[in-house]
């Protein structure tokens, strides 16, 4: 019995020092701790974000589309880049435009999904690297090239989960020139 309670004793004094030690050791709140800070910062229109980014953008209209006119149309910006994001019913469209990103090869969508297919396309003499979740060669999810000293993407995000959503080329071609 006496054993017993020995090795009872000790698992119990082992469980107080494992909590001990998992709590971190530090009695203040809030020391020790830290978060990466959100580099994004809402902007009221184009303009202003361009000036946050240090970027040159122009206002961009949301081109006539498939999906009609959209809901709302929001800007943010970081150092170097542009986000627009055009709000629709079923789905978002997302283009951006910054300074080129050799580190990620021109790709500033900041969407890494794998894709299913993917093919280059040419657009008034622009190199486009398309990808679409489907086999749906007219429907791209996203669309990156590089012109002069800027990176740019356009992307189609699907609100309900459809997996072969994408922009029509002739949409897409509405877009990309709407990006300068």
């Amino acid at each position: 019995m006496k054993k017993l309670l020995i090795v009872a004793s000790c698992v119990a004094l082992l469980c107080c020092l494992g909590l001990a030690a998992c709590s971190g050791g530090s009695s203040e709140e809030g020391e020790g701790e830290s978060e990466i800070a959100n580099p994004w910062t809402d902007a009221e229109s184009a303009e202003q974000a361009a000036t946050v980014a240090g970027v040159e953008f122009q206002a961009v209209e949301a081109p006539e589309s498939w999906l009609g006119e959209p809901v709302s149309v929001s800007y943010r910006a970081m150092e170097g880049l542009v986000e627009v994001t055009y709000e629709y019913p079923a789905a978002n469209i997302v283009v951006r435009k910054g300074n080129i990103d050799e580190e990620n090869a021109g790709d500033i969508s900041g969407d890494y999904n794998k894709y299913a297919e993917e093919w280059d396309a040419t657009l008034d003499g622009l190199g486009l690297s398309v990808k679409c979740f489907g086999p749906a060669p007219d429907k791209a999810a996203k669309v990156i090239w590089t012109n002069g000293d800027y990176d740019y993407a356009v992307m189609a995000i699907a609100l309900g989960g459809e997996e072969d959503f994408g922009i029509p080329a002739a949409d897409l071609a509405a877009y990309c020139a709407a990006l300068k």
